[in-house]
């Protein structure tokens, strides 16, 4: 492929020229939990005042926020593996176009095609609205949501390990100068892997309460990732537009 044209396609699949990562306020990310809270705590002070027209009015209204966070909730879930499959499969064409300029200007790639291609291989669809749609049957919904926090988790690690992996075979393609690097990998962030039985114990355990945490990583784990992402891919078309315009 000629390097121009795979500038082009790098520059039409990074986050600075191109797709952005969906990144996700975490007030944003609680704004249901924030609406159940206060539903939940308006139908207790409503008791307090059983048998006057304002204990059934605030009886309505904690209904009501209740009622209003719930389908947030569930589009919360839908967002989150949505954006999951977006960056996914952005990141991919990123680092294929990437690949596919380094080859152009002489550089054997086989060894990076074939990372590409197990990446590949290793990376599922998820759908979010089947996934969405499943939180809202009773007797399996939570568990849904359990399994959904797990595979997000799962996922992000995994394909950011592989990303990383993929970078320092680029390094050492290129045998960079320590001092004048086109990219830092030492910045790049790498999502934690999680543990899902301690988390959904610690969740069934605190009745609820850990599982905020645990939403809280779910949320800001790829927040992180998409940042240091957007920085790495800017030094890199900087660097190799300098280089090509030489």
């Amino acid at each position: 492929m000629d390097p121009e044209i795979a500038l082009q396609g790098l520059r039409g699949h990074s986050t600075v020229y191109g797709e952005e990562d969906r990144i996700v306020p975490v007030w944003f990310a609680f704004f249901p939990q924030v609406l159940t809270f206060l539903g939940l705590s308006t139908i207790v002070v409503a008791i307090t005042f059983q048998g006057y027209a304002v204990g059934a009015f605030l009886a309505v209204l904690g209904f009501f926020e209740m009622l209003v966070g719930y389908p947030i909730a569930v589009y919360m879930v839908y967002l989150m593996i949505k954006r999951r499959n977006e960056h996914l499969m952005r990141s991919m064409g990123f680092l294929r176009y990437l690949t596919e300029l380094l080859a152009g200007v002489g550089y054997d790639v086989d060894i990076l095609r074939s990372e590409l291609e197990e990446m590949r291989l290793r990376t599922e669809h998820r759908n979010p609205v089947i996934y969405a749609l499943l939180t809202l049957v009773p007797p399996i919904g939570w568990l849904v949501a359990l399994y959904i926090y797990h595979f997000l988790n799962r996922d992000f690690h995994e394909h950011s390990v592989r990303e990383r992996d993929f970078l320092e075979s680029i390094a050492h393609l290129l045998d960079m100068n320590p001092y004048e690097p086109p990219f830092e990998l030492e910045t790049f962030y790498v999502v934690p892997r999680r543990n899902t039985f301690l988390y959904s114990v610690l969740t069934i355990l605190t009745a609820g309460i850990f599982g905020l945490y645990w939403w809280y990583t779910v949320v800001q784990d790829p927040n992180r990732h998409f940042r240091t992402h957007r920085r790495l891919e800017r030094d890199l078309i900087e660097s190799i537009e300098l280089a090509l315009s030489d």
